[in-house]
């Protein structure tokens, strides 16, 4: 009789629970953002293109509109104290909350800051301008038009295109946008 047992008859094998388990792959989508180095070919390809690549500026206009003179930050207009307190308030901020806080409303002005704006807007009402693999924007703050200066008619059309958030009281269509950086 032969005694001898192979190397596994003695031994029970031990599986490891988490290795039997079934695997799945999902693939998922990188999402496009303005950071991306790619970004500005994705519009592109969707038929969006960075400024002037379709268009050449008409140069004669642009001199020309450089040349009319503009108000400028006269002492009448903006003190000395003023300029030192903006100066201040400026090298005071250490990230974007502060630039918000104390020095945009400087430059903007008593009266722009408040006109037809809103702050920190998820803009996740809007159809993606490409195929949906844009991120939505929230942009810092932005302008348009308040809502009951568009017809109900209007906004329910072309709600997807000129609504950027589902909170239908803020501003509406809109054209200026503004996105701050700190100073580190």
């Amino acid at each position: 009789m032969n005694t001898s047992r192979s190397s596994r008859s003695g031994r029970t094998k031990s599986t490891n629970p988490i290795s039997t388990l079934p695997t799945t792959t999902t693939a998922k989508t990188k999402k496009s953002t303005p950071y991306d180095p790619n970004f500005d070919l994705h519009l592109t390809q969707y038929g969006i293109h960075p400024t002037y690549s379709s268009r050449k500026p008409d140069l004669e206009e642009v001199k020309a509109k450089s040349a009319v003179p503009r108000p400028s930050l006269s002492p009448s207009r903006f003190s000395e104290g003023a300029f030192e307190a903006f100066q201040e308030s400026n090298a005071r901020a250490r990230d974007e909350d502060d630039v918000l806080a104390t020095v945009i409303p400087t430059i903007l002005g008593p009266s722009q800051a408040r006109r037809n704006c809103a702050r920190n807007t998820m803009f996740n009402n809007l159809d993606s301008l490409t195929d949906g693999t844009t991120t939505a924007a929230q942009p810092d703050m932005y302008w348009g038009a308040y809502p009951e200066q568009l017809a109900q008619s209007a906004r329910d059309e072309l709600s997807s295109h000129i609504v950027p958030s589902t909170m239908e009281s803020k501003p509406m269509a809109p054209n200026v946008f503004l996105e701050v950086k700190g100073p580190f």
